[in-house]
């Protein structure tokens, strides 16, 4: 026996029916589509219909196999244990009416519709006589004696579907550990219908499969197949090692996808997101810069959405948690001074929704909890506007913004989402930052010979013209106990940065001094704002103990951007 082409897999509650003579054609008409998360709550779900159209005559004995990949993914005892497929014969009888009245010649619109169409056969009369195979003449003439003729035309049938019943056995299953496929094998043990149809077009409902749900996810795939192939009656399958299977019977690895995988929910940025420039300038980093596009100095926002994949098998969401964070980005708002509580943020911050509950607030991190109000979750996939709104009084510092997002679904499920980029606050100027300098206990003021000498220079490559403003140093302590401490310009004077170079040791250590900080030794963080570009600016820090003298790194770089 040779066979060139055996079968068509397709998916859907119909079957998919093609003219090509050639291997196997694969159409899929329906996916189940699904998440992860859906899949953790249950067991097992349905597929769709594995439909499947004969490509070739098969004979008695030969065998239709279902490959699906993994050990134990599929339920096979969801499939039948035997398929009947009914022969069929269907043809396409198209007709044309005419009508022709007594009198008329020959060229009444019988002999004229006739004549243009050849291919008519058939006739039938009002007396519902078919007379096969008649002449123009025989046809029109003959019949024109009564007051009117109704004339019905019949066209040679088309012959639309016409194959061979089959009637299919499951005969058993089995893993094939070599290539990690489990197989379902049905072998034709009968045919019904005229002996001169083949099985050509055949078409075969094998019905849905049931899917084991957590073996699927351990799949770590993104979709899930059914293969065919077909084999003759005198080639087994599956084939032992070393066996090749006769190659004039060998199907080529034929699929549809069951099941396609995604997360369900995603992140999504909306129309906006935080972008404003801090103003170096009085008052020092309380406010932004009111740019053309702006129209207050104390209002960002940014948008943002949860979405949901479109699924047919989907799970419900019932809160979601998030968290907006950036380190000290928060620290505007007082909280740790006490003029803030967590349930009381307004008017410098507004939850999205009214369904929405503070959970934390830090000065690095905003975090909120929405709770779904409608059954299906869906009030939860609305866009949600966040707007920060400065309080004028605090120091605001720069630097990005990153949103994250736990959903919760289920009794006690929760999946965590990609964090997702909301913007930044940059600083019209250069922020420089030294990590840990050390200082040693000082009793008075400018007392020397304390043991740590502190090295700090400013240098401004940037040449002032006359009437040109000297750019002011701002300068920010954070103690060893994370505490920050604004230098305000009462303790460092109008500290300015000329052309050249400004030493800034001195001044800072008197500030320290002064402000109590030096009642003990700790190494203590640095922040030197200035208003002028970064490539102007430079910092050299370092100390000394004795007579070593210790190199300080620190960042003399921009760290945010406006």
């Amino acid at each position: 026996m040779c066979k060139s082409n055996f079968a068509a897999v397709a998916l859907g509650a119909a079957a998919f029916f093609s003219s090509m003579a050639l291997s196997a054609d694969l159409q899929q008409t329906q996916t189940v589509r699904t998440s992860p998360e859906y899949l953790s709550l249950t067991d097992s779900f349905n597929s769709s219909s594995i439909h499947m159209e004969l490509r070739d005559n098969y004979a008695r004995g030969d065998f239709i196999i279902l490959q699906f990949p993994g050990d134990g993914v599929v339920d096979t005892s969801s499939l039948p244990a035997q398929l009947f497929i009914e022969s069929q014969k269907e043809y396409n009888l198209p007709t044309t009416n005419f009508v022709f009245n007594v009198g008329d010649d020959r060229d009444h619109p019988c002999h004229t519709a006739v004549a243009a169409n050849p291919q008519y056969t058939h006739w039938h009369y009002e007396s519902q006589t078919t007379y096969p195979y008649l002449t123009i003449d025989e046809l029109c003439r003959g019949y024109i004696s009564e007051t009117e003729h109704f004339l019905r035309v019949w066209a040679a049938p088309d012959l639309l579907r016409a194959y061979k019943g089959l009637t299919l056995d499951n005969i058993g299953s089995g893993y094939l550990a070599a290539e990690d496929l489990t197989w379902v094998k049905f072998r034709i043990t009968d045919f019904n219908g005229p002996s001169e149809l083949t099985t050509v077009g055949a078409p075969i409902d094998f019905g849905a499969v049931s899917l084991h749900a957590a073996k699927l996810v351990a799949l770590n795939a993104s979709s899930y197949p059914v293969m065919t192939v077909s084999r003759t009656n005198y080639d087994g399958y599956p084939d032992v090692p070393g066996h090749v299977p006769d190659e004039l019977d060998l199907h080529s690895a034929d699929s549809a996808t069951l099941v396609t995988l995604q997360p369900q929910w995603q992140m999504k940025v909306g129309t906006e997101v935080f972008d404003r420039t801090v103003a170096v300038q009085e008052p020092y980093r309380r406010l932004f810069v009111v740019g053309a596009s702006d129209s207050d100095a104390d209002t960002d926002s940014a948008a943002f959405q949860l979405q949901s994949a479109a699924l047919d098998l989907a799970a419900v969401p019932q809160y979601v948690t998030y968290t907006l964070s950036g380190t000290e980005r928060f620290s505007w708002l007082g909280l740790g001074a006490g003029e803030l509580q967590p349930d009381d943020l307004s008017p410098h911050v507004a939850l999205p929704s009214s369904s929405c509950v503070w959970l934390e607030v830090t000065a690095d991190a905003l975090q909120w909890r929405c709770n779904a109000q409608l059954a299906d979750g869906s009030d939860l996939l609305a866009s949600q506007l966040l707007s920060l709104r400065l309080n004028g009084e605090l120091v605001v510092t720069h630097g990005d913004f990153t949103l994250t997002a736990v959903v919760g679904f289920g009794e006690e499920h929760t999946v965590d989402l990609d964090p997702l980029a909301l913007g930044a606050w940059g600083l019209n100027g250069t922020a420089f930052t030294v990590a840990a300098l050390p200082y040693a206990v000082q009793q008075v003021s400018a007392q020397s010979g304390v043991g740590v000498d502190q090295i700090l220079y400013l240098t401004n490559r940037k040449v002032f013209a006359a009437g040109d403003e000297i750019p002011k140093v701002y300068i920010e302590v954070t103690d060893a106990d994370g505490v920050r401490h604004e230098l305000a310009e009462a303790l460092v004077g109008d500290l300015r940065a000329p052309t050249g170079v400004t030493k800034l040791a001195g001044v800072v250590r008197e500030a320290l001094f002064a402000k109590g900080l030096l009642h003990t030794s700790q190494r203590i963080a640095l922040t030197v704002v200035v208003a002028q570009e970064p490539d102007l600016l430079a910092l050299h820090s370092a100390y000394t103990i004795g007579n070593d003298r210790n190199w300080m790194p620190n960042d003399s770089q921009r760290v945010g951007s406006p």
